[in-house]
């Protein structure tokens, strides 16, 4: 008799269970696809090739020592503002001027001896000298400000050591990676804006100098441009090293319409959607999208345009209970890929217009083809 009723508790939790089960499973799947309708939405489509990277100063000199010696003299500090040709920092040149002082001497005895011929080469040798004693010092190849130094009076220095560096700061530049399939819009001239992490509320504008005709393969296996950015006039905040977002203006902002995959479906190779009804034109709050690279290597529109709701999909909420839907009118449209999941809307459709869902019954593929599963997928 208990074991009995240990298999009929058993029974009891095994109906139970199936049935909580497709009770999940069926108001996970929301309603009806009949049921289910998407809305045309208009929103501000931005043309831009979004970038990242680090600022560059216009030009940089390492403070450096060409040989080993005591530093002597030290004629600037950091901070300070050098013109060009200006000394920066001279090593002891004792031994090269003895040297130099010695073979003058033994150039002198030479012409007291006529050795003409001797005397040439000895000129050379005398050439050689002095530029060592040159290499004594360093002078500033360009006008700018010493960002960095660590250097002394009395300090021992090594031959390539360096103790810090002189930056141009007329202007700021950068090299950022733009992907292949943003290469057709890449021309130089167009307007960048940069965001820096550093001054998030500080804006910041340049411009597209150039990019190379062969482009380079990273180590994830893609192909990039190497393009280079200029800022000019840049604000004293921006230092060279800070790190900045940013995009590149590639065309006029636009209004464009769209709606999900899913309300459209194509039969004979042609687009078409079933209207049930119109309304106020939708718009993207948020000012639109950007056009911008997906990272495995397609494009994509805006996150969360076209007003995905909050049933999976992206659908929106169904009609409410005792609602009547109009007798869907078929359109013909014309539709382009607009990001994961959405379309761009090209012609037949109006904002705020309320499209049916393709059930799998209806939903082809371009080439007149069933696709299964049921709405059109352009990715």
């Amino acid at each position: 008799m208990a074991g009995k009723r240990i298999v009929l508790i058993i029974t009891v939790l095994v109906i139970a269970a199936g049935s909580a089960g497709l009770f999940v499973f069926f108001r996970s799947r929301g309603t009806p696809d009949q049921e289910i309708t998407y809305t045309v939405r208009e929103e501000m489509y931005h043309n831009v090739i979004e970038i990242s990277g680090n600022i560059q100063a216009a030009q940089e000199q390492k403070i450096q020592a060409a040989g080993d010696g005591i530093v002597e003299k030290v004629y600037i500090r950091e901070g300070d503002g050098v013109r060009t040709g200006q000394m920066l920092f001279r090593l002891s040149d004792s031994q090269e001027r003895y040297n130099l002082a010695n073979h003058e001497f033994q150039m002198n005895q030479e012409r007291v001896n006529g050795a003409s011929a001797k005397l040439a080469l000895m000129e050379e040798q005398r050439t050689v000298l002095l530029q060592l004693i040159a290499d004594r010092g360093l002078a500033a190849r360009f006008d700018g400000v010493i960002g960095q130094l660590r250097l002394a009076e009395g300090d021992y220095a090594k031959a390539q050591d360096v103790f810090g560096y002189l930056i141009d700061r007329s202007y700021l530049k950068a090299t950022v990676e733009v992907v292949e399939t943003d290469a057709a819009r890449l021309k130089a001239g167009q307007k960048v804006r940069l965001n820096f992490a550093a001054y998030p509320d500080l804006a910041v504008e340049g411009e597209v100098v150039s990019y190379p005709a062969v482009g380079r393969i990273t180590s994830r296996g893609a192909t990039v441009l190497d393009t280079e950015i200029r800022v000019d006039n840049p604000a004293d905040e921006i230092i060279p090293g800070y790190s900045f977002t940013g995009e590149i203006i590639a065309g006029q902002p636009e209004r464009v319409l769209t709606v999900e995959a899913a309300a459209i479906a194509y039969e004979d190779g042609k687009a078409y959607a079933e209207r049930v009804g119109r309304g106020g034109p939708p718009r993207d709050p948020g000012g639109g999208g950007r056009f911008r690279q997906d990272p495995g290597g397609g494009e994509r529109g805006p996150a969360g345009a076209g007003g995905r709701g909050g049933f999976p999909g992206g659908r929106e909420r169904p009609a409410e209970a005792g609602q009547v839907l109009a007798a869907p009118e078929r359109v013909a449209v014309e539709a382009a890929p607009y990001g994961r999941g959405m379309v761009r809307i090209l012609s037949g459709l109006e904002a705020g217009d309320r499209l049916q869902a393709q059930s799998a019954g209806n939903a082809f593929g371009p080439g007149g083809r069933r696709r299964p599963g049921g709405g059109m997928r352009l990715f």
